[in-house]
């Protein structure tokens, strides 16, 4: 009988261990994953000398998961949007809406 209440404490210890160990597993992956630094983007207006330098750095390991989402990226960097310049009417209403 000594032994069953042995047993007992004993497993729900070890399974509180158990919860406890996961929870902080989780949580050190996802802060690792949350503090990575990014690539610096290169933009279409940044200087040449720069442009090449950031051009020759190698870039990180990809999955393969990742290489779809690469490649829409790739798209969207090859389109160059223009951006509407304010119109007379427009930029004097400015200052209003700033307020």
């Amino acid at each position: 009988m000594v032994f069953n209440i042995f047993k007992f404490f004993f497993g729900f210890i070890l399974a509180i261990a158990i919860l406890v160990g996961g929870g902080v597993a989780a949580g050190i992956y996802f802060i690792n994953q949350s503090s990575r630094v990014p690539a610096k983007p290169i933009y279409a207006n940044d200087d040449s000398k720069l442009r090449e330098k950031l051009a020759k750095t190698p870039l990180p390991k990809e999955t393969k998961s990742s290489d779809n989402s690469n490649k829409e990226i790739k798209q969207e960097k090859s389109e160059v949007k223009a951006t509407p310049t304010p119109t007379a009417w427009e930029s004097a209403f400015a200052s209003e809406r700033n307020l």
